[in-house]
This record gives structure tokens, C-alpha cells and sequence, in this order.
């Protein structure tokens, strides 16, 4: 049972979340609320700032989404989950904004006090996040991964899909197949086009996912793109990241979903793991889309954090990918820093950096889909891209092993402004014929952080099975 803290809040007046103002009484005049709501939260609500909170349920027994049976089995018990807990609540004192059918959480509306102080008292409810802005990670390649030379391995990403959680992509860009529609004609690369915000009546508001797809489809030749548009033109929350990897685990079996790229956070420095599932909405997403066979990859963040990263990527079971450089560009400054000389491999200034960060990749400056940008937000798209053809390569891997399989192999990379040591992607390595069981020892650079396997991790050293000439 989680310890509640309780917290008291004294106030004469309480503002109405839509910002009408309620009279108070004796009865109301002390709220006291349990660990499920954070203070801050409680500050905010009390304040008349917020009237939305994603809320976590209990879903302890519930069906993991495996399998398409499975997924469908656990879409009727959450929502049967969700119904036993809500019905507890005031009648017409809150409202359904989102529902994610594959997740426990919702996005929820209300309206008066009395439904918040019995949102706490439901045993079903285990937390509620405040709805977080999220940003770009924009700090304004391909051969340095030895991308050309696993075409003589003949991996492609075939018969996979990644989804691009971001401003959405211009499928009539001629890097994607000059599309009239996603999938039209037969080989363009987008394969699908979701609006999860808002619809903003423009394939890529933006422009920032077009070049993050054009990043993943460099990356695997014949990997489809999903288009996940999650902004409302500048604006995202965690409400529609959280709506895009429900989306894909829904339709996984469809689209065949390996990964999803999210080049995006918050800002916010978390130097440890955001493990908490009661303190982070993504750790229990991120849970759902692993049993369901999707990695989700996020980018580390580019405010130049030397012991720290944003969220999601903060989450255990999300991939964390920070940049480096693929070449010498002479000296750049960036909005946070600025590097006075540049070479392949040098960790640019701006990456956020953390001793549980998971991998590098080039990310500055890359140009793709019709465009040239730089930041973790173009490292992150190459890995995905890698992990597509992994998956499409050895269909009979898990998620961990396809992420250990380009951790393992990566080159060792330090960061001079953190002395932190992190495997840099080497696609070629990782598609070698390997076995795992034959040298316990730990890789150089530590313990891994992706989905939790830190006792698994020591075991966990590949040996090549055939040496190519």
C-alpha cells in the first residue's frame, strides 16, 4: 500500500477549476488529500489554475497486451476497471476528455471540489499527473552508423513500421515518395497519417517530424512511417504522447509497429531514473507498449544537463538517446552552448547527459525529409530506424534483446562535460551473428538502464558467432 502523506490545504474560498468562485462552508474549509495528489497539484488546484488531471488506475490482473487477443481482452477489462472506479464519483461533477482503451489512464475533466476529494478516496485510483507541456528537442550521420555497409547483410526493416510521435510528416516531400495520400502510391513510405491533437489542417505545422521520419527511412530502406501528429501547430501535452503510443499499440498487429521515435520533453532535469509509476504517467505506458512489442525511443534533451534527462525519456523502459557529431563542422554555437571545435564522435554541448543514459547517435547536424537539423531530436530517429531492421532481422527477439543488441555493440563514447560513458549506435555490429551467453561480464560503459534488467544486464556480453571477412 502506498504511504499517503496527507497534506493539508486551507483556504475560505475555493476557485472552481472553470474559474468561478464557490463559497466555502465549515465542512470544506481544510481539505486534506492523500499521496496520490502531488503538492503541486493540490497548489494549482487550489488556485484555480487547472481543472484536467491524468489519472492512473489500478490495473493490477489485467491482461497483458501480448497478443491481438490479449489486447482486446484488456481493452474490455480496463474499461470495466475505469467504470468501477468513476461510478464512485459525484454524478455530473466530471467529464471524459481522453481515454486510452490500452493503458491505465485517462484524461479527465472536473468540476467541482467534492469530485476531486472523492477521486482520492477510490482505492482503483492510484495517482493523478498534472498534464505537462511538452517541447521539441531541437538544438537549433548515416555513415558514421556503417549504415552503407549492412547492405550486405540485406536487412532493411521489411515488414516493420515506426511511428514518429511529433508535428506530423509531409508525406508529398519527395523523400517519402512524393505520397498523394499516406500509402498512395504503393511505395510511399508513409504508410499512415494520424491527427492524436487537435486537427491542424497540415501534414507538418512545423516541419521537425518530417525530418525525423526522413532520419528513420534513411536509416531503414524499407521501414513504413506512421505519422503520429501529437502538436496543435507549437503545442503539445502529455495527454496526446500518451494517446499516440496507446494508438500504436492498438494497432501494432495492423502496421506491424517496432518502434515509436518521441523527439520531445519537458525540460526538466531528473537525475535518476523516473521509475515511480505514483510520479510518472509514462512508466506505466511504457510498460503496455513493451508486452505489446514496441520500443519507444525518446531523445535525452538539449539543455546542455550534465547529470540528468527530461521526460519521457527519464523512463526505465523507454530508450534514452543522446548526439554526437558525424563529422567535423568547425565550430557551432547552439542556443545553450557553444563547441569551438567539432569532430565525429564528440558529444555536441547541448546533450543532456546522465550515467543512465542508454545510447548515442548522430544528431548534429543531419539533414533529412526535406530539411537540416540538429539536436537529440535527430539522434533519437536514427535508433529507432536500427531497431526496425534489428526486429525485421531477427523477427524472434524481444524488445530488451533488440535494445541490448545496439547497446552491446555500440562504440564506447565519453562526454567531457559529464565523464560519462555511453555506446555510440554501430548498426553494422549489431546486425553480426551474435550468441549472449558465452563471456559474464558487464559492457565498459556499465550497468543498462532500459525496462529495469539491471541484474539481467550482467550476462549480458555478446560474442560473435562468424567473423566476415
Amino acid at each position: 500500500m502506498q504511504a499517503k502523506i496527507l497534506i493539508s490545504v486551507t483556504c475560505t474560498l475555493f476557485i472552481l477549476l472553470s474559474g468561478k468562485v464557490y463559497p466555502g462552508h465549515a465542512a470544506m474549509n481544510t481539505f486534506k488529500f492523500s499521496g496520490k495528489f502531488p503538492p503541486q497539484v493540490i497548489q494549482r488546484i487550489t488556485d484555480g489554475e487547472i481543472r484536467d488531471l491524468i489519472v492512473l488506475f489500478d490495473d493490477t490482473g489485467v491482461e497483458s497486451p501480448r497478443s491481438p487477443a490479449g489486447r482486446s481482452l484488456r481493452k474490455m477489462r480496463l474499461k470495466q476497471v475505469k467504470l468501477n472506479a468513476l461510478q464512485q464519483l459525484p454524478p455530473g461533477k466530471f467529464r471524459t476528455l481522453r481515454d486510452y482503451s490500452q493503458l491505465p489512464l485517462s484524461h479527465l475533466e472536473f468540476a467541482s471540489l467534492e469530485a476531486l476529494q472523492a477521486l482520492d478516496t477510490i482505492p482503483g485510483v492510484q495517482a493523478v499527473f498534472e498534464n505537462t507541456p511538452l517541447h521539441l528537442h531541437l538544438a537549433e550521420s548515416i555513415p558514421l552508423l556503417r549504415r552503407p555497409s549492412t547492405f550486405d547483410y540485406g536487412f532493411t526493416g521489411e515488414n516493420t513500421s515506426v511511428g514518429i510521435v511529433d508535428t506530423g510528416v509531409d508525406f508529398t516531400r519527395s523523400a517519402f515518395g512524393s505520397c498523394t495520400a499516406p500509402g498512395v502510391p504503393a511505395d510511399c513510405r508513409v504508410v499512415a497519417n494520424v491527427d492524436i491533437a487537435p486537427e491542424d489542417h497540415t501534414p507538418d505545422a512545423h516541419g521537425h517530424g518530417s525530418n525525423v521520419a526522413g532520419i528513420v527511412v534513411g536509416t531503414a530502406d524499407k521501414t513504413g512511417v506512421i505519422a503520429l501528429d501529437v502538436f496543435d501547430g507549437l503545442s503539445s501535452s502529455d495527454v496526446y504522447v500518451l494517446g499516440a503510443i496507446n494508438w500504436a499499440i492498438e494497432n501494432q498487429t495492423t502496421y506491424h509497429i517496432a518502434a515509436l521515435n518521441i523527439s520531445l520533453g519537458n525540460g526538466v532535469e531528473y537525475a535518476t531514473a523516473c521509475s515511480n509509476r505514483f510520479t510518472n504517467p509514462y512508466v506505466s505506458a511504457a510498460q503496455s507498449a513493451t508486452a505489446a512489442g514496441i520500443i519507444l525511443v525518446a531523445s535525452a534533451g538539449n539543455e546542455n544537463y550534465t547529470n540528468g534527462l527530461s521526460r519521457p525519456a527519464c523512463t526505465p523502459d523507454i530508450v534514452s538517446v543522446g548526439a554526437v557529431y558525424d563529422n567535423n563542422i568547425g565550430g557551432r554555437q547552439w542556443s545553450v552552448c557553444t563547441d569551438s571545435t567539432t569532430q565525429a564522435d564528440q558529444v555536441p554541448c547541448f546533450s543532456n547527459s546522465a550515467s543512465y543514459l542508454d545510447i548515442l547517435a548522430p544528431g548534429a547536424l543531419i539533414t533529412a525529409g526535406g530539411s537540416t537539423m540538429g539536436g537529440t531530436s535527430q539522434a533519437a530517429p536514427h535508433v529507432a530506424g536500427a531497431l526496425a531492421i534489428v526486429k525485421s532481422a531477427f523477427p524472434g527477439l524481444s524488445t530488451s534483446d533488440a535494445v541490448y543488441r545496439l547497446v552491446l555493440t555500440g562504440i564506447p563514447v565519453t562526454d567531457p562535460k559529464s565523464g560519462v560513458t555511453t555506446p555510440r549506435l554501430d548498426l553494422y555490429a549489431a546486425l553480426e551473428p551474435y550468441t549472449y551467453d558465452e563471456i559474464p561480464m558487464l559492457p565498459i560503459w556499465g550497468i543498462l538502464a532500459f525496462g529495469g534488467l539491471i541484474a539481467a544486464s550482467a550476462g549480458r556480453t555478446l560474442r560473435k558467432k562468424n567473423v566476415r571477412a
